[in-house]
């Protein structure tokens, strides 16, 4: 659903940029998009996630979890620009998404990125890793998170 008024372009580029991801960690999750923020955003997320791909790396992280945990950091430090509303913001990940990847499918490499987290890694944010900071999606026809698909019984 388009924002009434729609979005001007000159809105959308004051709070948007344009980013072609180059890097292979978030290859096809994060691709020529608008990313809501500007080039600091980009300079971090790509120094996240290039941090996180060595983590991705070194520590056993199970098959079925893998590709949920790299497209929310992916989306995490890359949030998609959304102009459904009256103004440009960033497309969140959705409470249930980071409650699945929490409580079920990662249990186990969830306790770890905890221990990291809390012992300051550089490539961890405890807001990431915060479920209860995320929206709960109202199942509306524009959805004003991102909710991963596929979740059990969703």
């Amino acid at each position: 659903m388009q924002a009434i008024p729609p979005v001007t372009a000159s809105v959308k580029n004051a709070s948007c940029i344009y980013y072609t991801y180059t890097g292979g960690f978030c290859k096809n999750i994060v691709n020529s998009l608008y990313v809501y923020g500007d080039s600091g955003t980009l300079r971090n997320g790509e120094r996240e996630t290039n941090a996180f791909k060595t983590y991705f790396e070194l520590f056993e992280i199970n098959d079925e979890c893998r590709p949920l945990m790299r497209d929310l950091y992916c989306r995490y430090h890359f949030p998609p620009c959304d102009t459904s509303l009256d103004k440009p913001r960033s497309r969140k990940i959705c409470r249930r998404t980071c409650e699945y990847l929490d409580q079920e499918l990662c249990k186990k490499e969830m306790i770890a990125i905890r221990d990291a987290a809390a012992k300051k890694a550089l490539f961890f944010d405890q807001d990431m890793i915060n479920c209860s900071l995320y929206d709960v999606a109202d199942g509306g026809d524009a959805p004003e998170c991102y909710q991963y698909y596929p979740i059990p019984g969703e």
